[in-house]
């Protein structure tokens, strides 16, 4: 129930702010490489990430960015004797999350972005979720845009911690970073 509470009170604030954020918008492609960390990274290799996002410029240097992302963290092999099972299994994470990021200015614009999720995670050929099938998330990220007229590349490192031990192990959050490459169009 908790769980819920936090979902909708994310997706009404983010309704809220946008209703009121002015029209400059950007949409955001961003494909990457997701990387696992902590006890999740002993059990999981690196895998494929995709996140769409949408800015709204609420301030100069202060924006409001919905994401939308999804990846896949694939399984390590084990050692038949070990046993291993659905704990090794790949995971399949979607979720969307609200960021505040902090811009700067000229022909290269660095940024940092900060902000809450929600994530369905899932082992593939196990069982679900037994926490639920929504977990919450924190973000953070560094990045840099180099606008180039309405098309603006982007590089953009990104760690996301859910708060959940699922497809981890010893009651440790299951973490990872991702790097991406990105582009942006901008409307006017």
């Amino acid at each position: 129930m908790r769980r819920q509470i936090f979902v909708y009170a994310a997706a009404l604030a983010a309704l809220l702010v946008v209703s009121a954020a002015p029209l400059t918008a950007q949409l955001r492609v961003t494909p990457g490489w997701a990387d696992p960390e902590g006890s999740g990274a002993e059990r999981r290799r690196t895998g494929p990430s995709l996140r769409l996002s949408w800015d709204a410029t609420l301030r100069p240097h202060l924006l409001l960015r919905l994401n939308g992302e999804g990846l896949l963290l694939r399984g390590r092999p084990t050692f038949p004797d070990y046993g291993g099972g659905a704990e090794f299994a790949d995971l399949v994470a979607a979720g969307a999350s609200v960021d505040l990021v902090l811009r700067g200015t000229g022909r290269v614009r660095p940024y940092a972005s900060g902000g809450l999720g929600a994530y369905w995670l899932q082992l593939l050929g196990d069982t679900p979720n037994p926490y639920g099938p929504v977990t919450p998330a924190l973000n953070g990220a560094l990045g840099v845009d180099v606008p180039l007229g309405r098309l603006t590349p982007f590089l953009e490192a990104r760690w996301t911690l859910l708060l959940t031990d699922y497809a981890a192990s010893d009651f440790e959050p299951l973490a990872w970073r991702s790097l991406s490459l990105g582009l942006a169009w901008r409307r006017d």
